[in-house]
Order: C-alpha cells, then structure tokens, then sequence
C-alpha cells in the first residue's frame, strides 16, 4: 500500500551556515501592503507537503481514485503560462483553463488558513504540483527502488499578480502543433516538449465523457506513451464536434481512449492529415522525429519519469523574481535569534557621487508614495492590493478605505469591477458620519477629467463627493456628490469634469475623493483613470 500520509521530500541546495543569513528573505506585495517573509525552511515544506497531500486523499472518489492529483498538476503547469511566469493567477475566462478553477478555489483556502505568512500563493501552487506528480507516482503499483519518485527542484520567492485576466497569454496547447507554443513560453526543445507532454498520463481529458489518455489515470507513469508506441490502436480523428475544443482530437481503434492533436503530433508529422488518419504509423504518415524518444519512454518508465522531474522543475522556475532554495533548518535562526541589529522597516536613503535613491518604506497597510506632480493619463486598478503612486490615503480624515478583493458582505460587490481589488467601505451605526480621503496628488493643468468606478449598496451606504483643493486647505471645492441613497448595486462609471474656478491659477491642485459613510450598506470605488490634459 504506497504511504499516503508523508511525501518525498524535494531537492534543493542547502543554504549557507554561518554568512548571509537574510539571504532567502522574500518581500512580497499583498492586500496588505509590503511584506517580508523568513526564509523557507525544510519543516516548513514538509509540513506543507503533508497538508496538500490530506486534501488530495480526502478527496478520493468511491472508487478510490485521486482526481486532484492530475487537476493540481494541471494547475500548477498553466499558472506558470504568460508574461510574469509562475504567478499565483490564473485566467478563468479562458476555456483552454477550464476545470482548474475548482482546484485552484480548494487550494488557496488551504493556504489562507495555514500557509500564507510563510509563502506566497506562487510557490504554494508549484509546491501543490510537485506534490501531487510524486503522490501519483507512488500510486503506481509497480513503484519499487530507487528512480521510482525522482526528486523535483523546489525554489521559492515567486510573487503573485493580482489582475489574472490581463496577465495570462493564451494557452492552446492541444492543436496538432503546439511545439512552437512550448518554444515560446517556456524555452523547450521537441525532446523537453515531448517529455513534458507524458503528464497526460495522469487524470482524464476534460469532456463530459470522462475520457482518459491511457490505461492507468491515477498513477503518474509511461503508460501514455505505452500507447502511443502501440501500433495496434490504430489512432484515427474523433467526431467531438459538441466540444469545440476536441475537434481535433484522436481515438483508438476502439474507442476506449482518446488523444489530443498536439499528442499524436509527436509520433508522427501530421502537416499531411489526409496520409496519416486513420493510423499515424501508415508507411505513406511521416514519422516525427520525437518518434523514437516515445517508444524509448515506452520501455523505459524511470527514465520518463527522471527526465520529467528535471524539465517540469525548469516550468516552474519560470519566474522575474530571484527563486531561492529550501534553507535546511540547522541553517537557519528566526532574524532576532541572529547576531546584530533587526532590519529597519523605516526609509533609507543612499548617497552617491551622482544620485539619492529613497527605497519605500515597508509598511503594515497599503503603499503610500511620496507626492509628485504628475502630467499625462493615469491609471490605477490596485493591482496586487497596492494604491498606485498618483493617489494617497489621507491622515487626516477620520476613516480609512481598505484594499480588497471578493466577496465582503451581503451587499457586493463580489469583485472589482476589472482586477481582483477594489477600495472598499462599509457603514455602521458606530461609523455613521465619519469621512475617508483619497487624494488626487498635486497637478498644475487648468483642465482635467477624473473617471471612476462607483458601487453603493444598501439603504444608508454614505456619499461619495469629489473636491478641488488648492494650497492644503482641504477637502476643497465641491466638484461633484452622490446622495446617501443614490444606491447602484453595480458598477456605474462617474466622471468629474476638473474645469472649475481656480481662486489663484498660481497654486497646484489637488483632488479629493471624500466618502461620508452611512449607517448601513457599502461603497466600493475601483479603476481610477486620471488625465490632466483632456477634458472630460
């Protein structure tokens, strides 16, 4: 019976012992602001580890199956697709992702709860994966010896995005040539590509059907390219014309099993359809030249598995920030443990021959800049949890907006209007009168438009009001306001003309956005666009 309970552990290179021990430490960017987080210990993995393989057994179908092992994975690879790499986000929206939503939901409840404040949601998914690969692994009854479960690298320090729409490339693997695609994301040759592909070994095609690509779904083994190698299956076109995204799918001579365009594509070149189908191993069907590389991993299951666990660490390295190794726990001390001073959180600035360079201040709450005078079009979604350098928090209101993302209350909204974030109020009896700022910072432009998205809710939510403010006498001149009970409970679109009387045209202005909250209900405010040099 393979242990179900404890999982190998991953490989890594020890940190070192006596120097540099803030080396490892990650900062992250959350909806709480700027954070750091000590470095990632071996218990801390392991714990970890442990946590994400209970949540895979518990969830066993009643045939004793482990679907989450084969839809983490699954997860894990197409988080790591796009522009920021292996990023914590993932783009519901497209159908080629369809199905990881729920595993990516039961996941990341797992992290909040327990894992957060040790790793990012990045490295928790790339952790969940390589977990889940060596869990099936072990499933396999014929796991015996050494090369078995190969060792996959594990590095943190991935930071997660917070705008999973906008940063997510298209991900359409499944056509009959998909190799460029792998070239392009992720650097891999046909042979990496072709190595890569054997995960479909683990888990089933996503159609109602429930078709699988081999014979032993839940074990993570070279029964996929068992059958690719054999010739009495016969593959030819399946007629999936229900699922769009299956027409050009493949079948066996019976039916029992089905294969993706871009899976036949690598045992033979399928540029010359009509010679190939049915049968891709026909005289006239031009072999691909990844062929042999299938029927060599059809006889070989540990060097399969060996060469995956190097080219699927590789994918998940895929990252723009520095990765670092496991720190083995005889190496590593909480910092106050340490010898010498704690690190400051205050601003610092270093002075050279030619330059001053400020670093932010790493604070508790969201990201508040130093004022610049800004010129030409702004935008601000809040990505990632963080207000953006052209907009401040003010101290000297009486309430603070917070920076969310989901669901808050009865009332909505359930998401920002665009991103994951919005700035978010809600009303009380105890709060009821109390006002938060936000403040446009300086500009010197005459003109001006202010555009925003606005969601109130409830039957006393507040006000939200925009002034015009000159010389630091605040909040200003009233441009525009909203009654208490102008309630939308959805996003409306308001936009606020900047065009008004100047009482010296010499002083820089600066806007206000005031919210008076009620006594009940919400105010929402998100996707700021600010231009100093149009009219509305």
């Amino acid at each position: 019976m393979p242990n179900t309970t404890a999982g190998p552990t991953t490989t890594t290179t020890p940190a070192p012992t006596t120097t540099h021990m803030d080396e490892g430490v990650t900062t992250a960017i959350t909806k709480d602001g700027i954070i750091q987080r000590e470095p990632l210990t071996r218990s801390q993995v392991n714990r970890a580890q442990v946590a994400i393989r209970k949540l895979v057994n518990d969830n066993r179908t009643p045939l004793g199956h482990h679907p989450f092992n084969a839809g983490i994975l699954r997860l894990s690879f197409h988080d790591c697709v796009g522009m920021l790499g292996c990023d914590g986000c993932i783009n519901h929206l497209n159908r080629a992702n369809s199905g990881v939503a729920f595993y990516a939901m039961q996941l990341d409840r797992l992290w909040d709860l327990q894992f957060k404040h040790s790793m990012s949601q990045a490295d928790f998914w790339a952790l969940a994966g390589i977990t889940a690969a060596q869990f099936a692994m072990e499933l396999n009854p014929n796991c015996h010896g050494e090369g078995c479960v190969p060792d996959i690298p594990f590095f943190y320090g991935r930071n997660d995005c917070g705008a999973p729409q906008f940063f997510m490339h298209e991900f359409c693997p499944i056509h009959d040539d998909a190799a460029p695609f792998f070239m392009e994301q992720f650097n891999l040759d046909p042979e990496e590509y072709t190595t890569l592909m054997g995960a479909h070994t683990l888990g089933r095609v996503n159609t109602h059907d429930g078709d699988t690509w081999d014979r032993t779904p839940d074990h993570f083994d070279n029964n996929y390219f068992i059958q690719l190698a054999d010739t009495a299956n016969k593959w030819k076109r399946a007629n999936r014309t229900s699922v769009p995204e299956l027409n050009e799918s493949w079948t066996n001579i019976n039916g029992s099993l089905l294969m993706l365009g871009s899976d036949i594509a690598i045992i033979s070149n399928l540029s010359s359809l009509e010679n190939c189908n049915p049968d891709p191993y026909r005289p006239e069907c031009p072999a691909e030249k990844t062929r042999n590389l299938v029927q060599q991993y059809a006889r070989d299951n540990k060097l399969f598995l060996s060469r995956f666990a190097d080219v699927y660490g590789r994918i998940l390295h895929k990252s723009p920030f520095r990765l670092h190794p496991i720190v083995e726990d005889t190496h590593w001390k909480p910092r106050w443990e340490r010898p010498g001073p704690l690190p400051t959180f205050a601003p610092t600035t270093t002075t050279t021959t030619t330059t001053t360079t400020t670093t932010a201040p790493i604070v508790a709450g969201p990201v508040l800049h130093s004022a610049n005078a800004l010129s030409g079009l702004m935008f601000c979604e809040f990505t990632n949890g963080v207000i953006c350098s052209f907009l401040e928090q003010m101290t000297n209101d009486n309430l603070d907006f917070e920076i969310v993302s989901g669901y808050q209350s009865p009332y909505g909204p359930r998401h920002g209007k665009l991103g994951r974030y919005f700035l978010y109020l809600r009303g009380s009896s105890r709060d009821a009168g109390k006002k938060a700022w936000l403040k446009v910072k300086q500009f010197k432009s005459k003109k001006g438009c202010l555009h925003l998205h606005r969601y109130q809710a409830g039957t006393d939510s507040g006000k939200v009001s925009v002034y015009k403010a000159y010389g630091g006498l605040y909040p200003g001149n009233l441009i525009r306001g909203t009654d208490s009970r102008d309630s939308t409970s959805n996003w409306v679109n308001e936009q606020y003309s900047l065009d008004t009387y100047e009482p010296n045209p010499q002083l820089s202005h600066e806007l206000i956005i005031e919210v008076e909250i009620g006594s009940s209900g919400v105010v929402a405010l998100d996707d700021f666009i600010f231009d100093d040099l149009q009219q509305c």
